[in-house]
């Protein structure tokens, strides 16, 4: 396509990833409405919270890593 500039593929890549995070973290918000004392139901969801910071932050390392030349 000779109108296309460039590849984006690390617009995708975060595109992708955001949908991730957005999953991970409603699983996670998910667990929070419990009207139990003790719920461990959902306690291994908990885990996906430490993956929505790493994806977050993969995501802002490469939109940095394309910005700067």
């Amino acid at each position: 396509m000779p109108h296309k500039r460039a590849n984006p593929v690390v617009a995708e890549n975060n595109c992708g990833m955001h949908v991730d995070v957005m999953a991970e973290f409603m699983k996670v918000m998910m667990t929070l409405v419990s009207d139990l004392q003790r719920d461990l139901r959902w306690s291994c969801v908990m885990r996906s919270y430490s993956a929505c910071m790493t994806y977050g932050y993969q995501q802002l390392i490469n939109t940095e890593s394309c910005l700067i030349p």
